[in-house]
């Protein structure tokens, strides 16, 4: 399998500045955001990437409910944590699908929030899509990457992407 030049993410991942307390907006009325605020807010990409390499499925509901700059930013720690492929063997094949299924969804539902960072997302969730079978998500439990990965590009593409 091609590995991602993770050298040139995390580059890229430095020169974005962690968000501020005004960047979470209104978290503590929103239970949801507020746990998400609490594990991630303040700090670094590099500080979280545990989160994402130990338990992907409740890293990427804490994703989900992020307001849109927290978003930007901690998705590209998790765009990080899928290129270095650096998850427990259980929760590989979790986490490369929470990551298209999470673009996807986002590119459908709030697509203000992930359509600045699109052309940062779309090499790893191609790299998934082409590598399925190495990160052990078998197409009867988890669909097709590739037929994800191809909605995807098809709906960025009508956006304007």
């Amino acid at each position: 399998m091609k590995r991602l030049r993770r050298r040139d993410i995390r580059a890229e991942v430095r020169r974005r500045r962690v968000p501020t307390e005004q960047d979470w907006g209104n978290y503590p009325a929103d239970l949801d955001q507020n746990h998400a605020y609490q594990k991630f807010s303040g700090k670094t990409n590099e500080e979280v990437q545990r989160y994402f390499k130990s338990n992907a499925l409740a890293t990427t509901e804490d994703l989900r409910r992020m307001p849109r700059v927290p978003f930007q930013y901690y998705m590209l720690g998790f765009r990080d944590a899928i290129a270095a492929e650096a998850f427990e063997p259980t929760w590989k094949s979790d986490a490369a699908s929470c990551f298209l299924g999470l673009i996807l969804e986002k590119i459908e539902k709030h697509p203000d929030h992930i359509l600045a960072i699109m052309p940062e997302l779309l090499p790893t969730a191609e790299h998934v899509a082409d590598n399925q079978t190495a990160f052990g998500a078998k197409e009867s439990v988890y669909g097709s990457f590739l037929k994800i990965f191809k909605r995807i590009q098809a709906l960025y593409a009508a956006l304007g992407g």
